[in-house]
């Protein structure tokens, strides 16, 4: 089980969090041998494919420069112009598979870990420039890896090589009377079954790797139980900060209440321990809603706004008592409290009715 410095183990598997600071930094699960072996593949059976054209036509570009060139004096003046065509010439010649190699590589690199810009892992550490961090390094269980599969690498290409070549090598002294063409193609066709097998071994090799540095990826990217606490608290942040949040966010709600209460149609309190405001609007709600509601010194100040705006006050204890713990704010009042709300709301209405007539009389 892998350990941080202190010797704790690392039991849990990352977070985002962790996950993202390590890519930032450029850490990654990434294999190079899995690049070198599909440019290798995919460069040889491109060269196959096409190479016998581009190699025909390079060679009469050459020779048409080298009977032009042996035909007519050239002053100094006329070389580096000629030498820039020629190398322009080449370039086009030779520009697809270029091309073709530079997509493939970033294709690669694409779909092991995706688009990633990360400037800090060019930024300069003291660490690499400590030379007791670069021994440590040197005789890591990491170095060791990569020089096994350094060596293993080389032994198999290098029996990949022999292989084919101990097999054409009787073939080798039948074309000693053929044409350079003959030669070259079969030369060209050597050279393409030895790629085509490197490849293929680096590939099963470089899959095997990818493997290894996912594995080793994730083993090295394990946080232990205090690291996750930590990282806990420090993204919910302190109980400080927490408790400041959930006072600001009662004052918010306790004005906006506050604004609410002078639009009631009624305040039902208990008397001084609970106070909740409410309101009906026909044909926007099915029950008049619950606008405010509070205890003790905020109840009293509920009271207070409500009779300074001549809000009607209702004292009826059980009613605010059920209001206040199950109703909830803006919001419907409860089913329970239906029966005995409406008779509060009618006895409300009477009332301003009655006073209505007696201002109009």
């Amino acid at each position: 089980m892998p350990e941080n410095e202190n010797g704790q183990e690392k039991t849990e598997d990352a977070s985002p969090r962790r996950r993202n600071q390590a890519r930032e930094k450029g850490q990654v699960a990434k294999s190079v041998e899995l690049n070198s072996a599909i440019i290798i593949l995919g460069g040889s059976s491109f060269l196959y494919l096409s190479g016998g054209k581009i190699l025909q036509r390079m060679i009469e570009l050459f020779k048409s420069y080298l009977l032009g060139a042996a035909s007519t004096e050239m002053s100094s003046e006329e070389i580096r112009p000629m030498f820039i065509k020629i190398s322009a010439q080449v370039l086009e010649l030779l520009g697809p598979f270029l091309f073709f190699i530079v997509v493939l590589g970033l294709s690669v690199n694409i779909s092991q870990v995706g688009l990633l810009w990360a400037p800090k892992s060019l930024q300069p550490t003291f660490d690499k420039f400590n030379i007791i961090s670069g021994i440590k390094r040197l005789v890591a269980v990491k170095s060791l890896v990569e020089l096994v599969k350094n060596i293993i690498r080389l032994i198999i290409i290098g029996s990949i090589i022999y292989s084919v070549l101990s097999s054409k090598y009787e073939t080798f002294f039948l074309l000693m009377n053929e044409t350079s063409g003959h030669l070259m193609g079969f030369i060209g066709d050597v050279a393409f079954e030895i790629l085509l097998k490197v490849g293929l071994a680096m590939l099963v090799l470089a899959l095997a790797d990818y493997a290894y540095q996912k594995f080793d990826f994730e083993k090295n990217l394990k946080m232990t139980k205090q690291e996750v606490k930590e990282e806990n608290k420090m993204m919910e942040g302190s109980p400080q900060i927490k408790a400041k949040i959930r006072e600001i966010q009662r004052a918010m709600s306790r004005k906006r209440m506050m604004a609410a209460v002078p639009e009631a149609d009624v305040v039902i309190t208990n008397p001084i321990h609970y106070a909740v405001a409410l309101k009906y609007e026909p044909g926007k709600s099915n029950a008049p809603m619950i606008v405010a509601k509070g205890e003790r010194k905020f109840a009293l100040k509920i009271k207070e706004v409500a009779i300074e705006h001549d809000v009607p006050i209702v004292e009826d204890p059980p009613l605010a008592r059920l209001l206040f713990h199950q109703g909830e704010l803006n919001r419907e009042i409860p089913v329970d409290a239906f029966e005995a709300v409406a008779e509060v709301l009618s006895y409300i209405y009477q009332l301003q009715n009655k006073n209505l007539q007696d201002r109009l009389n």
